[in-house]
Formats: C-alpha cells, structure tokens, sequence
C-alpha cells in the first residue's frame, strides 16, 4: 500500500506534500486523530528544505492524505508554526467540518425529520458562505431518527447547533468529500451500537492487539436521571405523561449493580416531553457509559498493506482479549493513527451500559 498526503492551495492542487520513499518530502510524527463529534485533526512536521514549506497558507489550504491514490481524509490547514532552532515547521489541519466554525446563522424555528433538521441547517450555513463554494455542504447519509425541535432566535455557529443537536437526539456528526465529484456533505449517524457497521477485523490479542487498558470512573455515575424542561406557568415540564407516570428513568443493569444514584437533567428552552424524555435518554446513557473507558494500543492490519477492513470511529469491532466475555463486540469512538508507524496505533472503544457496569462492579 502507498500511503502519501498531498495538499491543495488557491493556485496550486494535487501536491504531493509527503512521500514516506522521497528524501525531499519527508515529514516527522504524522498523526491522524478521528473522534466522534469532532471534525478530526492531523498534525505533521516538515523542515525547511521541504519543497511546500513556503507554499503552505493557514485557513486557505487543505491537506489530505490517500491511500494508493485513493483519498482517505481531507482538512484544512489551521496553524503552521516554526520552531525557532531548527526550523522544522508544525503543521495542524482540522478536518473539513471545521468549515461550519466559519459562519454563524439565526436558524428561526425548526420542526421536522433529522434530515430535514440539517437541511434548514446547512441551507443556511451555505447562503452565509457567499461565493466560498469550498466551505458549503449538503446533507449527506442520516441514519437517526428522531423529530428535531428547535428555537434559534440568535446567532450562532453551526457547529455549535449540531453539537447541541446531538446532545439532545444523539448521534455523530461526520464531514467528508466525494474525491470524483468534490462535493462536500454532512453525515448525521447512528451510534446505537446495534445498528453500527461491522468491522471485518477483530481487535485480537496474540494478533493485532498490542495492550488494553480499562479505565474505570464510577464518580460521575448516574442511574436514575430526573428531567426539567421549560417552566410554564412556573411550574417545569416534565416527562410522566409519557414515561407512565414516572417524572425519572433509570438503567436496569446499571441500578443492579449500584443501586440508585440520583442526577438531575435540566433542558430550560424545551416545551415537547417527548423530546425532554429522549434528551434524557442519550444522557443517561452517557452517564452510565462514560463510568468505563477501554483504549487499546494496536496494529491496523489494513495499515501493513493486507486484505483488512481497516478500524474506522463509527464502527463497531469483536474484540477478542482475556478480561472481556466472550464475542464482544465494541463501539470505537476514537482512532489515533501515526501514519508511517502503524504499531502506534490507539484505539479507544465505547462499552454498552451492560458492559459498563458489569466491568464497573467487577474492579476491586
């Protein structure tokens, strides 16, 4: 597999920026970090007899890199520092979401689909962007389902809007371009784990699977999670007229195993029950899941060239290790590659709110 990473700029595109087998363009510690809801980041360093070094522009070139000519990820360039000794210049690219920082909109009053949702959102986000053809989106794969409302009588980044969507309707937000036709879209998916994706490699120990690490933190822990909407007549919504007369929910395994621990979810611009009650929905779920961190240190056998699906955040893996019951199966969250040393890569894995609190229970 030949991995390089090229960059386009505003008079120059499809320049190749580094070649792991060109002495010219070479490049020390690059490192491809992708994360749910986080547009990503790449950071690389080049010296000062780099052929691009005085050709690369913050804010107005982007870089990507591909494999076997096959475009992979794609950002733009955010910062570029030279160090005062040697010269050697550190570059940081955030991925191509990073675009929707860019404008602010007033997005009014919005009811519909998610897609419909993100329609408004990104209809507006592309008006604000003027002549900048390079920054706009359309609305890409949406995999959630949930009615969205939503009251935006100020200004405020996009980005900002569909963080907080999330939030509330859960899901990941995922920016990326078509290579054949250019055109940029905004993904909406799922992360219940039972309807991710596969991934065909299994994270084994003895075969890729280098260590793993439980992260175990039951302080902010919650079992049971009361919500508050808005206050009408001074009296806050709640959610019994539909959650069977119960102004709380709380998480089976997770009350097996601890008991009940009280929290409070406060949504003060929210008038629909239904929607405070799947708001507290997605955060009960983080409460319990955020308890248990699994990282793992791995080789991608996808980056040694063979025939493997490589691990890709929004997938989920079997993970197959001593500690972990049998056929798990993980959401991954986060992958941290070193491009050019494939034994570096970190994986971090999301647990269910059963595997979390069966591996919580079982910590000394």
């Amino acid at each position: 597999m030949i991995r390089q990473i090229y960059y386009d700029s505003i008079f120059r595109r499809d320049q190749l920026l580094v070649d792991p087998d060109l002495a010219e363009y070479a490049a020390w510690d690059v490192v491809l970090t992708t994360q749910e809801n986080n547009s990503g980041e790449m950071q690389l360093s080049i010296p000062p007899s780099h052929p691009a070094y005085d050709l690369l522009s913050a804010m107005t070139t982007e870089i990507y890199y591909a494999d076997d000519g096959e475009e992979q990820w794609r950002g733009r360039l955010i910062a570029a520092e030279a160090d005062e000794l040697t010269g050697n210049k550190k570059l940081t690219v955030k991925g191509i979401a990073d675009y929707l920082h860019d404008t602010i909109v007033k997005l009014g009053t919005v009811s519909g689909t998610q897609t419909e949702a993100l329609t408004a959102l990104l209809t507006a986000h592309n008006t604000a962007c003027g002549g900048e053809i390079g920054k706009r989106f359309a609305v890409g794969t949406v995999t959630v389902s949930a009615t969205v409302e939503y009251k935006g009588d100020q200004w405020q980044h996009p980005w900002d809007i569909l963080s907080a969507w999330t939030k509330t309707y859960g899901g990941r937000i995922v920016g990326r371009r078509d290579p054949s036709s250019g055109v940029r879209y905004i993904d909406w998916l799922t992360t219940e784990t039972a309807d991710l994706p596969v991934c065909q490699q299994a994270l084994e120990e003895g075969v890729n699977l280098l260590k793993l690490t439980d992260k175990v933190d039951g302080s902010g822990l919650v079992t049971r999670l009361y919500g508050y909407g808005k206050e009408i007549n001074g009296t806050a919504l709640t959610v019994e007229t539909v959650n069977n007369g119960l102004a709380y929910i709380e998480d089976a395994h997770a009350v097996a195993a601890f008991g009940v621990i009280v929290g409070v979810y406060i949504k003060g611009d929210e008038e629909d029950p239904a929607q405070l009650l799947a708001a507290m929905q997605t955060e009960l779920q983080k409460k319990v899941e955020s308890a248990r961190e699994l990282s793992a240190s791995a080789v991608d056998l996808h980056d040694l060239g063979q025939a493997a699906e490589p691990f890709d955040v929004g997938c989920k893996v079997p993970v197959i290790a001593r500690r972990l019951p049998d056929n798990e199966m993980l959401r991954v969250t986060k992958v941290q590659r070193q491009l050019y040393k494939p034994k570096n890569t970190k994986i971090t894995l999301g647990a269910s709110t059963r595997l979390a609190s069966e591996m919580i229970r079982r910590t000394p």
